[in-house]
């Protein structure tokens, strides 16, 4: 993607490559997985749902190119590069533990299933107070892991999924409100983003027309809400350490 899009992709790469080198490796599969079974270790949870919320307030820090500590972004990035889908797939392929058994888990997740039905569109949502924001992270869930699926199986209907999802609230999704609309705009639409990445960059069928109203979208109603967390001393101290 082009822009501001491209950008984001390009600081959020950065990101979990600075998260990786602290320790805190995403798992991509598993941590789709892990994060909805009830006997996973609670406080490891919060500790992860704090980092995913620092982590947002992160995106707002990004410039508006495409070299970013001078290096270039490869797409397919964000959370799942390409060797990270390539070495899943074959470990599925060949039944390798513990991947396999997390797969097929994941497999049959509700958010891992071509014919999820959406719950959305909203032209609006928001947190705190909430309105429309299960339905969005609902969605949003569908569309990753349906873009997830589609990288591991080859299914060209995982992909359509995610794609009429994104397609969705790409062209009705106006306003994002609330008195925690970063937090709502941040981790949703943080899964959307890169369920558009995997989307775009893995030959999925997605159009030219659609792409450019999902980059409009995610440049003129998402990135507006979080960009103002970059005046936050907190947010640009832990970012130069």
């Amino acid at each position: 993607m082009t822009g501001v899009t491209d950008a984001l992709f390009a600081f959020l790469g950065k990101c979990m490559s600075f998260r990786r080198n602290c320790g805190r490796r995403w798992i991509g599969l598993c941590l789709c997985l892990h994060r909805r079974k009830n006997n996973f270790d609670r406080s490891l949870l919060n500790r992860q749902d704090a980092f995913d919320t620092i982590f947002t307030f992160l995106l707002a820090l990004f410039t508006l190119s495409q070299e970013v500590n001078g290096q270039s972004f490869i797409h397919p990035g964000i959370l799942h590069s390409r060797e990270d889908l390539a070495r899943m797939k074959a470990a599925i392929q060949t039944r390798k533990e513990p991947v396999f058994s997390g797969y097929a888990i994941f497999a049959k997740d509700q958010y891992s299933q071509y014919s999820y039905k959406i719950k959305g569109p909203l032209d609006t949502v928001s947190r705190n107070p909430t309105v429309g924001q299960g339905i969005y992270d609902s969605d949003a869930n569908a569309a990753h892991q349906n873009a997830i699926m589609w990288t591991i199986t080859g299914d060209n209907r995982y992909a359509q999924k995610a794609i009429e999802i994104i397609n969705s609230w790409a062209a009705t999704l106006k306003t994002i409100g609330g008195r925690d609309a970063v937090l709502m705009a941040g981790l949703g639409p943080f899964k959307m983003v890169n369920a558009a990445e995997l989307i775009r960059y893995t030959n999925a069928g997605w159009s030219n027309a659609d792409i450019a109203k999902a980059e409009k979208h995610f440049k003129e109603v998402i990135y507006p809400v979080i960009k103002i967390m970059h005046h936050l001393p907190m947010v640009t101290g832990m970012l130069l350490h």
